[in-house]
């Protein structure tokens, strides 16, 4: 189950700290006893929570990359969600309060602990080998490693444009994941991409996939990584009928695959399969920039290439609707709204090709 945050009274103040395994969606304000004083339910505060929060089995899924912290002052707690909405709560009347009175000084609280704690996470990753708890929270503080590179791109902070460089180049951080193509997926990279991205710069020469086993599908090593016209030049020679192993040739290890998209609790991963939405996304830095998703069959064949512009990156507005998200706090795709990808709900211009084989 997911946790939520929790501002606790003490004897000198207040620390902030989770309750674990309540569900998500609340945020609570508990005495020394850990009694509770009061507690917000998101859904009815929180802008845009019933679109980007997503519920899953263990619960509902908000947290990612949040932000939620003490103003200054110590009289306000604060949760900033990844698509930048906010909720605060007066510690002194107990009950929630508008953020946007006061969000010029919440902006500058925010650049505030994003600098201080992203300068001691580069320096960690520059002087260890070890592996570090994504969970950074203090008693000041509850954030974790991804809030710390995404938020540089939400608030335009231009300044830790070479803090991202390096947490891009570095190789912590990674799963794994097993199907179609069994891969490495290095998530603060793609993270640190994303902010570079909305910061004006292009991505570095770093894939965000790799392959971490010698796989029969794919017998030779991938392309080096492909700057934006590269890459936008071989999606071009993409046609109906090319194998997956020769797309893999072609453009390298994807951005992400279906089998890697977040999972919302309305589909599952076999029925997605069973649908033959099986699809590798690719950003591109070309100009202008876009997206783009090769989609296969059963048979692991292209069936089609869709063009996005602008790039899902770019917000998740991209998808404007008033439901719920295709875009998830990793900028990955949510299985259970894949319709919403032909729809006509994509606010910006599509080319879909390839029609037809050579």
């Amino acid at each position: 189950m997911f946790s939520d945050p929790v501002a606790k009274r003490t004897g000198d103040g207040w620390k902030a700290t989770w309750r674990p395994h309540s569900g998500g969606g609340l945020i609570f304000v508990r005495d020394e006893s850990d009694q509770d004083l009061a507690f917000v339910r998101l859904h009815e505060v929180l802008p845009r929570y019933g679109r980007f929060a997503h519920p899953t089995t263990a619960g509902t899924d908000w947290q990612d990359h949040s932000l939620v912290y003490f103003t200054a002052d110590g009289d306000r707690f604060v949760a900033r969600a990844w698509w930048g909405a906010r909720v605060a709560i007066s510690l002194v009347d107990l009950k929630p309060i508008d953020p946007g009175e006061f969000a010029d000084e919440l902006d500058d609280r925010e650049r505030e602990i994003v600098r201080r704690e992203l300068s001691r996470l580069v320096t960690w990753a520059q002087e260890s080998d070890s592996w570090l708890n994504d969970d950074l929270s203090t008693e000041e503080t509850l954030f974790s490693v991804g809030t710390l590179v995404h938020f540089p791109g939400l608030l335009g902070m231009t300044e830790a444009i070479p803090q991202l460089r390096l947490l891009e180049s570095g190789e912590s951080f990674k799963d794994i994941f097993y199907g179609q193509y069994d891969y490495r997926r290095y998530f603060i990279r793609r993270l640190a991409q994303t902010a570079l991205r909305r910061l004006g710069e292009k991505a570095g020469l770093y894939r965000q996939t790799a392959p971490f086993s010698a796989q029969s599908r794919f017998p030779f090593d991938p392309p080096e990584p492909q700057d934006g016209p590269t890459r936008h030049a071989e999606l071009q020679s993409v046609r109906s009928g090319d194998g997956i192993a020769e797309v893999y040739r072609r453009l390298g290890p994807p951005d992400e695959t279906n089998e890697n998209c977040q999972v919302s609790g309305r589909i599952s991963l076999r029925e997605i399969v069973r649908r033959g939405k099986q699809f590798w996304r690719y950003d591109v830095d070309a100009d202008p920039p876009y997206t783009a998703l090769v989609w296969f069959d059963a048979n692991d064949r292209v069936v089609r290439a869709v063009l996005y512009d602008p790039p899902f990156w770019t917000s998740p507005d991209v998808f404007p609707s008033d439901r719920q998200s295709v875009l998830g706090s990793l900028g990955r795709t949510t299985l259970a709204f894949l319709d919403q990808l032909d729809d006509g709900t994509f606010a910006g211009s599509t080319i879909e090709r390839p029609a037809a084989g050579p």
